[in-house]
């Protein structure tokens, strides 16, 4: 073997291990969107919910993220901005 096919060879591997770990990711992100639908389903069955002048009226997942819904009762803007999970 000349010094000159080495590189591909390298090149070869380092692609094997690139898609490797991308495949690992695409698993991880499979079980949070899993994670994240059962999570708005387990919400969802229990709306609505209210609280300190606030209603949570829907709860739904968008691939990784649960996005909910909040109403203030008086109007008012919530204070608190919620992050997902």
């Amino acid at each position: 073997m000349s010094i000159k096919q080495m590189p591909g060879r390298v090149l070869i591997s380092l692609l094997l291990s690139v898609t490797g770990l991308l495949s690992g990711c695409a698993s991880h992100n499979e079980n949070a969107s899993l994670l994240a639908k059962k999570q708005a389903q387990n919400i969802s069955q229990n709306l609505p919910i209210k609280s300190a002048g606030y209603t949570l009226v829907l709860a739904q997942s968008s691939g990784t993220t649960v996005k909910m819904t909040i109403i203030s009762e008086a109007g008012l803007r919530p204070r608190r901005r919620l992050t997902p999970f």
